[in-house]
């Protein structure tokens, strides 16, 4: 069996977002709004963020025989990427809230031949793990913690004595131009956000301050940690229609275009974006910039 640098994908059926109510809960945003545009725009998000996530499996590897929490799993690849790590004696348990993502990962680890992974729809900040695991990773998954203090308390309880914490986690905005140019041309064009709107939980940036960090992970019982910054270049697009099209409909400019609900402004929006992107057009696509930490910590 292959060392998966990436995993296969399975193509997953159309799916057309649906408008929420102004008191719809996070999971319910996730799954109606925003699940149904990552999955359109399924291979770009997988392939910006498993460079991430690599970069923390190569900072500190998963052993051999290990078993393994990939918490925030979404369609599986990070899941399938530990399992080739850990060996036929480890074990990966993937879990995630969204039904819709688990059907996908279930799909491709059938496809894939890994004997050593399953997944589970959970909520993994509160559901009682017991402490069974060697290492706890998450690529991604852990920014969206409706209340993080108890979700870390929750993931250490999860980790036996000696165990270890290993996540990605987005730096600010500012450092993350391919989020962050979209979004100043649709603020521009319409406006920011309400910070009461709707939204799937914290948002992607909610862990990137170090000091953040250490204040939630050393109250939740985490020693040894620390953080280690992964910048990288990541493709949006290999065209400015694709850059556009992912940019309208992911990210901090979908959010805007999303909430406003305005044709003729996300037609603004749509030009304005195609204008910024048409600057950065390369021989491989549209690349822009990206950056995150690895945090790593210990079950003291």
């Amino acid at each position: 069996m292959q060392d998966l640098s990436m995993p296969p994908f399975t193509t997953p059926s159309t799916v057309l977002p649906v408008s929420v109510s102004q008191d719809a809960d996070p999971l319910e945003v996730w799954e109606r709004i925003v699940a149904p545009k990552y999955l359109r725009h399924r291979q770009l998000m997988v392939a910006a963020t498993t460079a991430h996530g690599l970069a923390a499996m190569e900072y500190a590897p998963p052993a051999r025989g290990e078993r393994v929490l990939d918490v925030g799993t979404g369609t599986g690849e990070s899941a399938l990427l530990l399992a080739a790590r850990v060996g036929p004696r480890g074990r990966v348990l993937g879990v995630d809230g969204s039904a819709s993502f688990l059907e996908l990962a279930r799909q491709d680890l059938t496809q894939s031949g890994y004997s050593n992974v399953a997944f589970a729809e959970l909520d993994a900040g509160r559901h009682a793990f017991g402490p069974s695991f060697d290492l706890c990773f998450s690529q991604f998954g852990t920014m969206f913690f409706e209340q993080p203090g108890a979700a870390f308390r929750n993931l250490r309880g999860a980790l036996h004595p000696g165990g270890r914490l290993l996540m990605s986690v987005w730096r600010s905005l500012s450092h993350n131009d391919w989020l962050g140019l979209a979004k100043g041309v649709a603020e521009r064009t319409l406006g920011a956000v309400p910070e009461d709107a709707p939204s799937c939980g914290p948002g992607p940036f909610s862990l990137a301050s170090p000091d953040t960090v250490h204040a939630l992970l050393g109250a939740a019982g985490f020693g040894n940690i620390e953080l280690q910054e992964v910048r990288c270049d990541v493709n949006i697009g290999d065209s400015v229609e694709q850059a556009t099209d992912f940019a309208l409909d992911l990210g901090p400019a979908g959010e805007i275009v999303r909430f406003f609900d305005d044709a003729d402004g996300r037609a603004r929006v749509r030009a304005g974006l195609a204008e910024l992107f048409a600057q950065h057009l390369g021989p491989e696509g549209i690349q822009l910039g990206s950056a995150s930490w690895i945090v790593s910590a210990t079950h003291s």
